[in-house]
């Protein structure tokens, strides 16, 4: 049977993908009650992304345990969906509309929502397909959409539920405010980065004594018209007298308007006292502090402890408000200049000093966020943490690597309440309605909300308005698990496949979704979402930079498939996923899944060459009959490359996986076996059932990683193996998985061992005459001193596979050195002589050994002299001594060979 000569992906990858996907071969196949099934639940991708190779890795690791478990002939879901991202797809749809001159407002909240809509339908699948390009097996007529009416429907169930059970509160905190998206940011939802700015030392005038003051120092001070208080620490000595003291703040006016934290309006004036707080750190600064409340977290705590009224000074937009009297409408930046030259007119500013801190910015947007006192949403997540925290304490779910859940429990034990209203249109809108007179009403729609504030008002004529606001997008996220399986139904697929099996995901996303996750299946299923966390790496450029937009390093999966086809993209990107490990990348890297991929298209067309038109047997390639030491060792080895496979997959070791199958297929496959057994395979039928008895499961073994190749290949053996494909079994994606059992009888440690002792026999005459320039030509006659009996029985058997190998012309078992020059090498099996006489100039291989021995001499003796150096033992590290010592070991036997060699050319 023959094959196109090329390697050309492109001409059959497709092909199969729209194979695949028309059959449906990823829906689970119904099995009995009590079988074995293995569901993952993708991470949805933002409706708004755009493939990248973070996306490619994340899902490809999900494809290729799947596919296995599939094969392995369990009932199998990989469940697929996107994800709203509110943010995102509200700022992507704003951007739109601001290039025809419009706002969101000015076209109204429901026309705005159905412009949303339309943009998800028209292009919120791209990342769907794309998926589908790199040969996901997903159940694709399962996908699912987190704003999906059963997914809403989840939601308000859930919220309902929480606030019912006092652990959703409306509270008017300080939260993170995004200017520009203009809405609340949960903490997890601002990404610090450290800036250079300035510490500005201000002094505030004693209302008693206006030309002395205490000095305060601060990086941000546009906040300070909205202080209320000094703060210094009680037992600060410095100022200890000077608590209960009153100072001017200055540029204010002298009654601003503010709030209690009762939520009562008040005037505060600009005469403001210390306060003796413990919170303070005397080192920071000059030890006192000013304490703006609405504009600060830690400043909101202290004032509430101290009793303090609040001023807001910044609005929404980030401007100054009336409160800030001159600077009314500044930005909150413009603003900061105007104020400290005001503050030097007045000789109030002290010092300014160089401070480097980090600034919080909005994950989306990355705009510098503002705290603000809001009225807001939150859960209490205390209550929630505490038993999933338990969970991973008790390795009811373990994280891959272990080290991922160290940064779980710090993140939980210290766990914040969650702020989950969203100042957005796009999203699931919180399921709350105000009555006339602000009483709420918290319902699963607004037919329950109606009837709750009819029974409370005791009237039908009520009028109800529902909260503007929509929740985190993460609040329909954590219900990911569950939600998109039917619940709050029981439904079959709920008791089916629920909980998951393993979660793969990266690390930055432990607390936003890994976390809510397991706290929410345990909340309101009793049961864990999944048993397995798989924290992959981050994917980084060759200069170890993160692949980003903004830096312009990344690279476009889809320009790999086009360049090197999918299989390189997934052999590539599978040899490198480490659990935990970072991936280093540039487009060349691609080459070694292209290479391997080559190799496995080479390989099979020498196989199917040499089967000639002959036809096989399903049975025949299942029951083969070693005849030689050659076929013994290649079933044994596959024995063992099928048990470390399965062992590696197993324990998510998937570039293990990789190593092992390239090991295999390259060194012992065909650089051994089709080496080997090229001559005998042209005519020995049984050899070619031998050589297909490996090569198909070995394609099956190879299927997750290398999906189209293997099934071109698979689809091919089919036309000469009667009984391989059927109506039942159409695909490799469907096939058998090769398990240990199925080949543990081919395991022998005792042909292992005598094979081995064959390869470094042919491997020492193939080094000999590398090193003498003999090169790979077929001359010469080795003699060799066998070992003992068993290794002169050993190589008289193998005398035509060594000759064939090695390619020389003769093997001479000997019991003593030949005479002459010859090329030397001692090794397990016995002492192997190669005369060279005729073969190589004598007098310049001497010349040659002999000054190379003399350099490797000159080399070993610093080594010796560097570590018999009491100094440089003392204090060198630990890691260089070793690697000094594998120096020396080393040059030492290389030495010892050379000087072997060169005696053998003496003689």
């Amino acid at each position: 049977m023959e094959i196109s000569k090329n390697y050309e992906p492109l001409e059959f990858e497709k092909r199969w993908n729209e194979y695949w996907l028309a059959n449906k071969f990823a829906r689970p196949v119904q099995k009995p009650d009590g079988a074995k099934k293995f569901v993952i639940v993708i991470p949805p991708p933002n409706i708004t992304a755009i493939l990248h190779l973070g996306h490619a890795l994340n899902n490809l690791i999900q494809d290729v345990l799947i596919r296995r478990k599939r094969m392995l002939g369990l009932e199998t879901l990989w469940l697929p969906g996107t994800d709203h991202a509110g943010i995102a797809t509200q700022n992507m749809v704003e951007r739109e509309l601001l290039k025809q001159g419009k706002t969101r407002e000015q076209v109204g909240r429901d026309e705005f929502v159905k412009m949303l809509w339309e943009w998800k339908n028209d292009k919120g699948d791209k990342i769907i397909e794309q998926l589908k390009e790199i040969g996901c097996s997903c159940d694709w007529t399962r996908t699912r959409f987190t704003l999906d009416s059963d997914m809403s429907r989840a939601v308000r169930e859930v919220f309902v539920k929480l606030y019912e059970e006092g652990l959703i509160y409306n509270g008017k905190y300080i939260i993170n405010w995004c200017p520009r998206c203009k809405t609340a940011l949960s903490d997890d939802e601002v990404e610090h980065e450290n800036e250079q700015g300035n510490l500005w030392f201000i002094k505030y005038p004693y209302v008693d004594n206006p030309s002395d003051g205490i000095v305060v120092a601060t990086t941000r001070p546009e906040t300070m018209l909205g202080d209320t208080a000094v703060a210094v620490h009680p037992e600060d000595e410095r100022y200890r007298d000077l608590i209960g003291k009153k100072v001017m703040l200055p540029l204010v006016e002298p009654i601003r308007s503010g709030i209690s934290y009762e939520g009562e309006s008040v005037d505060v004036s600009a005469e403001i006292p210390i306060i003796g707080d413990w919170e303070v750190s005397k080192e920071f600064g000059t030890g006192a502090v000013k304490i703006t409340p609405a504009h600060d977290p830690n400043d909101y705590w202290s004032g509430k402890r101290n009793n303090l009224p609040i001023v807001v000074v910044i609005d929404e937009n980030a401007n100054m408000n009336r409160n800030s009297n001159k600077y009314i409408g500044q930005d909150r930046y413009e603003a900061r200049e105007q104020i400290v030259e005001d503050l030097k007119k007045r000789n109030l500013i002290v010092k300014i000093e160089p401070h480097a801190h980090a600034v919080g910015h909005c994950y989306r947007c990355h705009t510098a966020i503002e705290p603000y006192l809001s009225s807001q949403w939150f859960v209490k997540m205390k209550p929630l943490a505490e038993p999933a925290i338990e969970i991973v304490r008790r390795e009811k779910i373990k994280f891959l690597p272990q080290r991922w859940e160290g940064v779980y429990f710090n993140w939980m034990n210290n766990i914040r309440d969650w702020c989950i209203s969203r100042q957005l249109w796009w999203g699931h809108r919180i399921p709350v309605w105000y009555g006339p007179d602000s009483k709420v009403f918290v319902a699963i729609d607004e037919d329950e909300a109606l009837a709750k504030a009819r029974d409370f008002y005791r009237r039908d004529d009520i009028e109800l308005t529902r909260d503007p606001d929509v929740l985190d997008t993460w609040f329909s996220s954590w219900l990911w698990p569950f939600a998109i399986m039917g619940w709050p139904e029981i439904t079959d697929d709920l008791v089916k496949y629920y909980p998951s099996d393993v979660l793969v995901t990266a690390s930055e996303i432990i607390f936003f979704w890994v976390a809510r996750m397991i706290m929410a299946g345990e909340h309101f299923c009793g049961e864990i979402p999944f048993h397995t966390v798989y924290i992959h790496g981050t994917v980084r450029d060759a200069s170890g930079r993160k692949m980003s937009k903004s830096l312009g390093n990344g690279i476009d999966p889809l320009d790999v498939v086009e360049i090197y086809g999918r299989d390189a993209l997934r052999y590539t990107l599978m040899s490198q996923a480490s659990a935990g490990q970072d991936l280093f990348l540039d487009m060349k890297s691609f080459e070694v899944g292209r290479n391997f991929a080559n190799k496995v298209w080479n390989a099979s067309r020498l196989l199917f060459l040499n089967l000639d038109d002959d036809k096989f047997t399903k049975n025949e390639i299942e029951n083969p009959v070693p005849k030689t030491l050659l076929d013994k060792w290649i079933l044994s080895r596959f024995a063992d490359a099928v048990e470390q496979v399965n062992s590696a997959f197993e324990n998510f070791r998937l570039d293990d996986a990789v190593r092992t199958l390239h090991r295999f297929f390259w060194s012992e496959f065909c650089d051994w076996f089709l080496e080997g057994a090229k001559l005998r395979l042209k005519s020995d039928r049984d050899e070619k059932i031998l050589a297909l008895s490996i090569f198909e499961p070995l394609l099956k073994l190879m299927h997750p990683i290398l999906p189209y190749l293997t099934e071109e290949l698979w689809q091919k053996l089919g036309k000469i193996i009667d009984g391989l494909i059927t109506d039942d079994n159409p695909t490799i994606m469907l096939a058998k998985y090769p398990e240990s059992m199925d080949f543990a009888k081919f395991r022998d440690k005792i042909t292992d061992n005598n094979f081995s002792a064959i390869m470094e026999l042919v491997n020492s005459v193939r080094n000999i005459k590398g090193e003498t320039g003999i090169g790979n030509r077929k001359v010469g006659t080795i003699e060799i001193i066998a070992a003992d009996e068993n290794a002169k029985r050993l190589l008289i058997e193998q005398v035509d596979f060594i000759k064939l190998l090695a390619k020389i012309e003769d093997v001479k078992i000997v019991e003593q050195k030949p005479s002459g020059p010859c090329g030397t090498s001692a090794i397990a099996i016995g002492q192997v002589f190669l005369a060279l006489a005729g073969l190589v100039d004598i007098a310049k291989e001497i010349a040659r050994l002999s000054k190379e021995i003399a350099k490797l001499e000159n080399t070993l003796n610093g080594t010796r002299k560097k570590l018999s150096n009491k100094k440089f033992i003392e204090n060198a590290p630990k890691s260089v001594i070793d690697t000094e010592r594998d120096k020396e070991t080393k040059f030492s036997e290389k030495l010892e060979i050379l000087k072997e060699q060169l005696s053998g050319m003496q003689e």
